[in-house]
Order: C-alpha cells, then structure tokens, then sequence
C-alpha cells in the first residue's frame, strides 16, 4: 500500500494525512525565500496553531512530503535533568554527571 498524497488545502498549504483518517500528521506551508525560490515549510499538526512545530524544510513538495514519513520520538523533560536522565530507549534512569 503507497502513502497518500498530500491533499491541498489552498494555494500555499497542504495536508498530510498518514494513520489517522481524520487528523492530519503535518502541514506543509509554501514561502519564498529572498532569491524568490519555492521553499516547504512540514509542520507537524496540532490543533492549536501555536503548539504546531517546525519540523524541517525542503526546496520541493515531494522532498516535503517525505519528511512526514519520519516518525520522531520527542523527549521528555519533566524529571528534573540535573540528576536523572530518561533515554529515548526507555532504559533505566541513569545518573547524568554535571560538574
């Protein structure tokens, strides 16, 4: 099964559909840069505008499209890191040295 083709929303944005029917997993946002190039801006999809992250940008729709495929695992940061750090493995906590 091929991934879906990212559907367009209007001129400039495109949405990125992959497990979920009905929630996108990004947007991908078209801007000029100073030469007067194309370039995508992937966004991953948040309802709220504000909690959307850049997740990277490339020179075409495509490349674009491509980075949605990627699956980043974000880290948590809530323990305090002076002491103890949680590995994106999901290992143990281990101490983390800080002079």
């Amino acid at each position: 099964m091929s991934k879906p083709r990212p559907i367009r929303f209007d001129v400039n944005t495109w949405l990125v559909m992959r497990g979920d029917p009905v929630l996108p997993k990004a947007i991908i946002e078209r801007r000029k840069d100073r030469r007067g190039q194309d370039v995508y801006f992937v966004l991953s999809w948040d309802l709220d505008p504000g909690k959307r992250v850049l997740m990277g940008s490339k020179p075409s729709l495509e490349e674009a499209d491509t980075l949605c495929c990627t699956t980043y695992r974000r880290a948590d940061w809530s323990t305090d890191r002076r002491t103890t750090q949680e590995p994106v493995t999901g290992m143990t906590k281990q101490p983390l040295f800080i002079p």
